[in-house]
Protein backbone atom coordinates (compact mmCIF):
# COMPACT_ATOMS: atom_id res chain seq x y z
CA UNK A 1 0.00 0.00 0.00
CA UNK A 2 1.85 3.47 -0.79
CA UNK A 3 1.50 6.32 0.86
CA UNK A 4 -1.37 7.97 -0.38
CA UNK A 5 -3.24 5.09 -0.05
CA UNK A 6 -2.74 5.16 3.67
CA UNK A 7 -3.98 8.46 3.89
CA UNK A 8 -7.08 7.45 2.24
CA UNK A 9 -7.80 4.85 4.25
CA UNK A 10 -7.20 6.78 7.82
CA UNK A 11 -9.18 9.45 6.12
CA UNK A 12 -12.23 7.57 5.89
CA UNK A 13 -12.11 5.73 9.26
CA UNK A 14 -11.82 10.03 10.16
CA UNK A 15 -15.31 10.34 8.77
CA UNK A 16 -17.01 7.07 10.16
CA UNK A 17 -15.52 8.03 13.81
CA UNK A 18 -14.96 12.02 13.81
CA UNK A 19 -16.97 14.34 11.42
CA UNK A 20 -20.66 12.73 10.86
CA UNK A 21 -21.05 12.30 14.54
CA UNK A 22 -19.51 15.86 15.35
CA UNK A 23 -22.49 17.56 12.43
CA UNK A 24 -25.55 14.84 13.10
CA UNK A 25 -27.59 17.27 14.27
CA UNK A 26 -27.50 19.19 11.15
CA UNK A 27 -24.92 21.94 12.17
CA UNK A 28 -23.42 23.85 9.47
CA UNK A 29 -20.54 26.04 10.20
CA UNK A 30 -20.36 27.70 6.80
CA UNK A 31 -23.25 29.77 6.12
CA UNK A 32 -23.65 31.68 2.32
CA UNK A 33 -25.05 35.23 2.65
CA UNK A 34 -25.92 37.28 -0.51
CA UNK A 35 -24.40 40.72 -0.82
CA UNK A 36 -27.74 42.58 0.52
CA UNK A 37 -30.97 44.12 -0.13
CA UNK A 38 -32.34 47.57 -1.22
CA UNK A 39 -29.79 50.37 -1.63
CA UNK A 40 -26.72 48.57 0.11
CA UNK A 41 -27.15 45.51 -2.34
CA UNK A 42 -26.99 48.16 -5.56
CA UNK A 43 -23.71 49.83 -4.08
CA UNK A 44 -22.44 46.54 -3.46
CA UNK A 45 -22.98 45.60 -7.08
CA UNK A 46 -22.03 49.30 -8.62
CA UNK A 47 -18.55 48.04 -6.27
CA UNK A 48 -18.54 44.58 -7.94
CA UNK A 49 -19.36 46.03 -11.32
CA UNK A 50 -15.83 48.90 -11.27
CA UNK A 51 -13.59 46.09 -9.66
CA UNK A 52 -14.66 43.95 -12.78
CA UNK A 53 -13.71 46.46 -14.90
CA UNK A 54 -10.52 47.44 -13.33
CA UNK A 55 -9.38 43.28 -12.81
CA UNK A 56 -10.17 42.92 -16.62
CA UNK A 57 -8.05 46.04 -17.50
CA UNK A 58 -5.17 43.90 -15.63
CA UNK A 59 -5.88 40.64 -17.37
CA UNK A 60 -6.14 41.63 -21.02
CA UNK A 61 -2.14 43.22 -21.53
CA UNK A 62 -1.47 39.28 -19.97
CA UNK A 63 -3.69 37.52 -22.01
CA UNK A 64 -2.34 39.60 -25.21
CA UNK A 65 1.31 38.99 -24.40
CA UNK A 66 0.11 35.07 -24.19
CA UNK A 67 -1.28 35.12 -27.11
CA UNK A 68 1.33 36.79 -29.30
CA UNK A 69 3.77 34.30 -27.11
CA UNK A 70 1.67 30.90 -28.62
CA UNK A 71 1.87 32.37 -32.29
CA UNK A 72 5.72 32.05 -31.90
CA UNK A 73 7.44 28.88 -32.31
CA UNK A 74 8.59 27.81 -29.13
CA UNK A 75 8.07 24.46 -29.04
CA UNK A 76 5.35 21.77 -27.97
CA UNK A 77 5.90 21.84 -24.57
CA UNK A 78 6.16 25.08 -24.14
CA UNK A 79 2.84 25.61 -26.36
CA UNK A 80 0.85 23.55 -24.50
CA UNK A 81 1.67 25.80 -21.16
CA UNK A 82 0.54 28.41 -23.18
CA UNK A 83 -2.59 27.43 -23.90
CA UNK A 84 -3.02 26.48 -19.96
CA UNK A 85 -2.26 29.38 -18.97
CA UNK A 86 -5.06 31.26 -21.53
CA UNK A 87 -7.52 29.24 -20.53
CA UNK A 88 -6.32 30.36 -16.73
CA UNK A 89 -7.12 33.38 -17.16
CA UNK A 90 -10.36 32.82 -19.26
CA UNK A 91 -11.51 31.14 -16.42
CA UNK A 92 -10.40 34.25 -13.91
CA UNK A 93 -12.32 36.50 -15.91
CA UNK A 94 -15.33 34.48 -16.12
CA UNK A 95 -14.89 33.80 -12.25
CA UNK A 96 -15.14 37.56 -12.21
CA UNK A 97 -18.35 37.99 -14.29
CA UNK A 98 -19.95 35.28 -12.04
CA UNK A 99 -19.43 37.29 -8.70
CA UNK A 100 -20.72 40.42 -9.62
CA UNK A 101 -23.71 38.87 -9.64
CA UNK A 102 -23.12 37.51 -6.54
CA UNK A 103 -26.80 36.37 -5.26
CA UNK A 104 -27.05 33.63 -8.69
CA UNK A 105 -23.27 32.78 -8.47
CA UNK A 106 -24.33 31.59 -4.70
CA UNK A 107 -27.32 29.21 -5.99
CA UNK A 108 -26.04 25.97 -6.88
CA UNK A 109 -27.32 25.26 -10.84
CA UNK A 110 -27.59 21.51 -10.47
CA UNK A 111 -26.92 19.22 -13.24
CA UNK A 112 -25.19 15.61 -14.32
CA UNK A 113 -21.87 16.51 -13.80
CA UNK A 114 -18.87 14.22 -14.60
CA UNK A 115 -16.29 14.25 -11.82
CA UNK A 116 -13.71 13.07 -14.38
CA UNK A 117 -14.19 16.33 -16.48
CA UNK A 118 -14.22 18.16 -13.39
CA UNK A 119 -10.93 16.86 -12.30
CA UNK A 120 -9.51 16.93 -15.87
CA UNK A 121 -9.68 20.45 -15.48
CA UNK A 122 -8.37 21.15 -11.86
CA UNK A 123 -5.40 18.81 -13.35
CA UNK A 124 -5.03 21.57 -16.31
CA UNK A 125 -4.93 24.51 -14.19
CA UNK A 126 -2.37 22.92 -11.62
CA UNK A 127 -0.33 22.04 -14.63
CA UNK A 128 -0.27 25.73 -15.96
CA UNK A 129 -0.01 27.23 -11.97
CA UNK A 130 2.95 24.93 -10.79
CA UNK A 131 6.27 24.63 -11.25
CA UNK A 132 8.59 21.38 -12.81
CA UNK A 133 8.99 20.45 -9.57
CA UNK A 134 5.54 19.38 -8.77
CA UNK A 135 4.07 15.92 -10.22
CA UNK A 136 0.16 15.75 -11.10
CA UNK A 137 -1.20 12.31 -10.46
CA UNK A 138 -4.96 11.80 -11.82
CA UNK A 139 -6.30 8.84 -11.03
CA UNK A 140 -9.84 8.56 -11.48
CA UNK A 141 -11.26 5.03 -12.11
CA UNK A 142 -13.73 4.69 -15.59
CA UNK A 143 -16.81 3.46 -14.25
CA UNK A 144 -17.08 6.77 -12.16
CA UNK A 145 -20.97 7.59 -12.44
CA UNK A 146 -22.19 11.16 -12.70
CA UNK A 147 -23.21 13.33 -9.25
CA UNK A 148 -26.10 15.44 -9.39
CA UNK A 149 -24.03 19.13 -8.53
CA UNK A 150 -22.70 22.90 -9.79
CA UNK A 151 -19.49 21.85 -11.72
CA UNK A 152 -18.62 25.56 -11.35
CA UNK A 153 -18.65 25.15 -7.69
CA UNK A 154 -17.35 21.95 -7.26
CA UNK A 155 -14.57 22.69 -9.93
CA UNK A 156 -13.74 25.51 -7.65
CA UNK A 157 -13.62 23.70 -4.50
CA UNK A 158 -11.57 21.39 -6.12
CA UNK A 159 -9.29 23.64 -7.38
CA UNK A 160 -8.62 25.40 -3.45
CA UNK A 161 -8.07 22.29 -2.60
CA UNK A 162 -5.21 21.79 -4.82
CA UNK A 163 -3.96 24.83 -4.99
CA UNK A 164 -3.75 24.31 -1.00
CA UNK A 165 -1.75 21.05 -1.88
CA UNK A 166 0.86 23.28 -4.15
CA UNK A 167 1.36 25.71 -1.51
CA UNK A 168 1.84 23.23 1.09
CA UNK A 169 4.86 21.80 -1.22
CA UNK A 170 7.37 25.14 -1.73
CA UNK A 171 10.15 21.70 -2.41
CA UNK A 172 8.12 20.00 -5.06
CA UNK A 173 6.15 16.65 -4.28
CA UNK A 174 3.13 14.85 -5.58
CA UNK A 175 -0.51 16.37 -6.34
CA UNK A 176 -2.71 13.13 -6.21
CA UNK A 177 -6.06 13.69 -7.44
CA UNK A 178 -8.21 10.67 -6.78
CA UNK A 179 -11.98 9.75 -7.86
CA UNK A 180 -13.49 6.30 -6.87
CA UNK A 181 -16.97 5.06 -6.44
CA UNK A 182 -17.73 4.37 -2.75
CA UNK A 183 -20.79 2.43 -2.18
CA UNK A 184 -20.08 1.90 1.15
CA UNK A 185 -20.61 5.15 2.44
CA UNK A 186 -24.15 6.01 1.75
CA UNK A 187 -25.62 10.01 2.09
CA UNK A 188 -29.33 9.96 3.12
CA UNK A 189 -28.94 6.34 1.55
CA UNK A 190 -27.39 7.59 -2.07
CA UNK A 191 -24.24 5.92 -2.70
CA UNK A 192 -21.55 8.18 -3.30
CA UNK A 193 -18.25 9.02 -5.01
CA UNK A 194 -15.38 9.83 -2.87
CA UNK A 195 -12.63 12.54 -4.52
CA UNK A 196 -9.33 12.91 -2.40
CA UNK A 197 -6.80 15.86 -3.11
CA UNK A 198 -3.19 14.31 -1.40
CA UNK A 199 0.22 15.93 -1.30
CA UNK A 200 3.31 15.33 0.20
CA UNK A 201 3.54 18.73 2.05
CA UNK A 202 4.17 19.95 5.59
CA UNK A 203 1.39 18.64 6.83
CA UNK A 204 -0.46 19.97 9.47
CA UNK A 205 -1.01 19.23 14.14
CA UNK A 206 -4.25 18.24 15.27
CA UNK A 207 -4.83 21.33 16.20
CA UNK A 208 -4.79 23.17 13.25
CA UNK A 209 -7.07 20.31 11.15
CA UNK A 210 -9.54 21.01 13.81
CA UNK A 211 -9.86 24.65 13.13
CA UNK A 212 -8.97 24.17 9.47
CA UNK A 213 -12.49 24.55 8.21
CA UNK A 214 -13.77 27.79 10.53
CA UNK A 215 -14.41 30.35 8.25
CA UNK A 216 -11.41 32.95 9.37
CA UNK A 217 -8.63 31.04 10.27
CA UNK A 218 -5.56 30.09 8.47
CA UNK A 219 -2.68 28.57 9.31
CA UNK A 220 -0.93 30.87 6.76
CA UNK A 221 0.78 34.30 7.74
CA UNK A 222 -1.13 36.11 4.49
CA UNK A 223 -4.35 34.16 4.72
CA UNK A 224 -7.92 35.28 4.95
CA UNK A 225 -9.55 31.69 6.29
CA UNK A 226 -11.69 31.19 3.54
CA UNK A 227 -10.49 28.41 1.76
CA UNK A 228 -11.66 25.57 3.30
CA UNK A 229 -14.87 27.02 4.61
CA UNK A 230 -15.95 27.51 1.27
CA UNK A 231 -14.73 24.14 0.35
CA UNK A 232 -16.93 22.98 3.04
CA UNK A 233 -19.81 25.34 2.19
CA UNK A 234 -20.05 24.20 -1.52
CA UNK A 235 -19.95 20.02 -0.16
CA UNK A 236 -22.82 20.73 1.89
CA UNK A 237 -24.81 22.37 -0.31
CA UNK A 238 -24.60 19.34 -2.39
CA UNK A 239 -24.94 16.94 0.10
CA UNK A 240 -22.00 15.45 0.73
CA UNK A 241 -19.37 15.49 3.87
CA UNK A 242 -15.91 15.95 4.10
CA UNK A 243 -12.90 14.77 6.01
CA UNK A 244 -9.15 16.33 6.39
CA UNK A 245 -6.43 13.91 7.47
CA UNK A 246 -2.69 14.66 7.70
CA UNK A 247 0.38 14.22 9.39
CA UNK A 248 3.24 16.48 9.69
CA UNK A 249 6.05 16.75 7.43
CA UNK A 250 4.46 14.07 5.47
CA UNK A 251 1.07 15.08 4.10
CA UNK A 252 -2.29 15.92 3.69
CA UNK A 253 -5.48 14.27 1.90
CA UNK A 254 -8.97 16.06 1.79
CA UNK A 255 -11.53 13.51 1.29
CA UNK A 256 -15.21 14.50 -0.39
CA UNK A 257 -17.61 12.29 -0.44
CA UNK A 258 -21.00 13.17 -2.97
CA UNK A 259 -24.01 11.10 -3.63
CA UNK A 260 -24.23 10.02 -6.83
CA UNK A 261 -27.28 11.19 -9.33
Amino acid sequence: MSHSDELLCRTKTHLTSGYRSRNSDGHVDVELSSPGTGNQGERTQRLAATLLHDFNNFLTPALMVLFELKEQDLGAQLQRRLARAIGCVNRARALARDLVDMPEYLLPRFVRVSIADVLQSVAEVMACASGPGTRIILDVAEDMPPVLGDPRLLERAILNLAFNSHEAMPAGGRLILVAKSDPAVLLDGIASVRLAVSDEGIGMDQETIRRAARPGYSSKPQGAGLGLPMVRGVVEQHGGCMSIISVKDIGTTVTLWLPVA
